[in-house]
């Protein structure tokens, strides 16, 4: 038997977050992340709501997953929003959020190889000219996809 893995360390450096099996912490969410081989799911994680009592006025970013994928532990943080011009300085700010709040609360998770997506709930209505996807590109945000295939992410 192994000891936890390298995500499940790093949650557990942070306490106060609920690691769950699978793709569980995303619920009705889920059907938007997909992989070949759900084994290699390490857990997932609600940030939004396990951190909602500590930093209630906050807009915290929605999740995090754990992948294995060529046997190295990767962590997605995963949002799951609208995506329409009018939501991108909303998601800027969840962004900047994020950063801030894992690189002061969450190094060692932060320090893993991960990548940061947005998951549009309803397709993507952006104009390709808003300044703020601009933004996001520079805080590692990829542009909104309808899903999330894991085995395709690489970070």
């Amino acid at each position: 038997m192994t000891g936890p893995s390298k995500f499940e360390r790093a949650l557990q450096a942070v306490g106060g977050l609920r690691m769950q099996r699978g793709l569980k912490a995303l619920g009705n969410n889920s059907s938007k992340v997909t992989c070949k081989d759900s084994r290699m799911i390490l857990g997932s994680v609600d940030l939004d709501k396990d951190l909602k009592d500590q930093m209630p006025q906050d807009s915290r970013w929605d999740y995090v997953i754990g992948y294995e994928n060529n046997k190295e532990d990767k962590a997605f943080f995963v949002e799951v929003h609208p995506a329409h011009t009018s939501e991108v300085s909303q998601i800027v700010k969840k962004a900047q959020w994020l950063k801030k709040w894992a690189e002061t609360n969450a190094k060692e998770l932060w320090g893993m190889k991960h990548r940061i997506y947005w998951i549009a709930t309803d397709g993507v209505h952006i104009r390709s000219n808003d300044h703020g996807l601009r933004k996001l590109s520079q805080l590692g945000v990829s542009r909104p996809v309808p899903r999330l295939d894991l085995d395709k992410c690489d970070p």
